[in-house]
């Protein structure tokens, strides 16, 4: 179950998992936004040493349905 509308329930996450890629480095992750925005976000993160870190997010016009589209979304 999932929080998809702006009627807030506080027993369902705003937020769900969408898609990931993983490389040593790098991870791309995306995520449904729910709520009066509803969104989809792409998170990147990127690994300097033993931490990582979030380095870009950004809304995308739609749910990514595949890696090349993730991967497409990240690099804009």
């Amino acid at each position: 179950m999932f929080s998809e509308t702006d009627l807030v329930n506080p027993f369902l996450p705003s937020r769900r998992f969408v898609l990931a890629a993983v490389s040593d480095d790098c991870v791309l992750v995306a995520l449904e936004q729910g709520g009066f925005a509803h969104m989809f976000l792409v998170l990147t993160l990127e690994r300097s040493g033993s931490a990582w870190a979030t380095t870009h997010q950004q809304v995308v016009p739609g749910r990514p349905r595949s890696l090349e589209e993730l991967i497409a979304y990240a690099a804009k």
